[in-house]
């Protein structure tokens, strides 16, 4: 079983980005665990929670990352802002309302629809559609 790490800003990615991983590992037949790290207190906690992840990591071991998969708010800010302080960061925007309920229209979207007018949204699904098939 492979790993996927998750780093979100409150119970509202947890959910929402979550339930979308799990989905997309499915969907590609990867059986994988979720790992979560929330930074509650915004995107300051987050960035700072996304420091020192980086310097947890030791580059050059030759083994096989987990794929980190960073998510925040895009409200203050747009998303190509955010990508910039982030650089590999991939922002999801849901537009849901609920968000306890959220699974439930996640994994009932049309996701090849979701993806046309949302060019972050597609570039999220594709990334790690590509980075699971690679793991087959």
């Amino acid at each position: 079983m492979r790993k996927v790490l998750l780093l979100g800003e409150d119970f509202a990615h947890r959910k929402v980005v979550g339930t979308l991983v799990e989905r997309i590992t499915c969907e590609n037949g990867i059986d994988a665990s979720l790992e979560w790290k929330c930074a509650t207190g915004g995107q300051g906690r987050v960035v700072q929670e996304f420091r020192r992840y980086l310097r947890s990591v030791h580059p050059g071991t030759g083994s096989h990352s987990d794929p980190l998969i960073v998510a925040t708010d895009v409200t203050c800010k747009g998303v190509q802002e955010r990508g910039k302080e982030f650089q590999a960061l991939k922002s999801v925007r849901p537009r849901l309302g609920g968000v306890e309920l959220a699974e439930e229209p996640v994994c009932r979207i049309d996701l090849a629809r979701a993806m046309r007018p949302d060019r972050s949204f597609r570039r999220f699904v594709e990334t790690l559609s590509v980075e699971f098939r690679r793991w087959e």
